[in-house]
């Protein structure tokens, strides 16, 4: 077993207290002085995109396949990762590539892709023609990106990207409390959910770079984040988190301007 000493639940806790962030719902916190800015750019946008970014093993993929397929479309994320997991052999959710077929579909920054970064040693990129895929379906578009893409998607939008033209960019963080939970998500994952060409010793060598990322990608939060989920696990949880989101987007909490 990893062992961890990250606690996340007394940090969280202190940013309450000092009313940096604040409960909507039993799940959400919002980051009050990231969402100032965010009720600005609602007030002006015609469409809304959600992007979930959180540490390895946080619960990002079991909320975005369990949100409404009627009105949330997932954008697959590009990766220079090998197809190494047996859950993703059947169904791929990514989009595989070569580092140098991303560097030259990127073509340093004005190419097919809104946004690349280097997450555990390999490359995970969010291609334009998947963004203009998800958003012909006329649904949300969800990204899955770590910390680092959720500033570049934002700066690029800043910039002028045409794919997000009048869109508002909401960031959800999901933040889990149990992070020895985290950490048996990843070895249940990557160790014993490897394919066999990857041995026992290179997916626990992943795992424990994962575990020493989260620390970081924790630390970002509070930075990037417009709302924190608390991840809790279980399906109980789950199925109040997937509801206050799809509440949180479809327009009955703050991004109305109801604040």
């Amino acid at each position: 077993m990893i062992e961890t000493e990250l606690s996340i639940p007394e940090f969280v806790s202190k940013w309450t207290e000092e009313k940096k962030v604040v409960w909507e719902g039993d799940r959400l916190l919002e980051v009050r002085d990231n969402t100032r800015e965010l009720r600005e750019k609602m007030a002006m946008a015609s469409k809304v995109c959600l992007i979930v970014v959180g540490p390895s093993g946080s619960g990002k993929d079991k909320l975005i396949e369990n949100l409404d397929p009627e009105c949330f479309e997932s954008v697959k994320t590009a990766t220079t990762r090998p197809n190494d997991r047996t859950v993703e052999q059947e169904k791929d959710p990514y989009i595989r590539m070569t580092k140098e077929e991303m560097l030259i579909l990127d073509d340093n920054g004005k190419g097919d892709f809104v946004e690349i970064t280097d997450y555990v040693d390999f490359y995970y990129g969010t291609y334009r023609p998947e963004i203009e895929r998800a958003l012909a379906t006329g649904k949300i578009p969800i990204f899955k990106v770590d910390w680092k893409g959720a500033l570049i998607l934002q700066e690029r939008q800043l910039g002028g990207e045409r794919v997000f033209k009048d869109m508002a960019l909401v960031v959800l963080f999901i933040c889990p409390t149990d992070c020895n939970r985290l950490a048996k998500n990843m070895i249940k994952r990557d160790v014993w959910g490897r394919v066999k060409e990857v041995s026992r010793n290179q997916a626990m060598t992943r795992v424990k770079k994962k575990m020493l990322q989260a620390e970081v990608d924790l630390g970002a939060m509070k930075e990037v984040a417009h709302f924190i989920a608390v991840n809790e696990f279980g399906d109980e949880n789950l199925k109040e988190l997937v509801m206050e989101v799809e509440t949180l987007l479809l327009g009955t909490l703050p991004l109305t301007g109801k604040y």
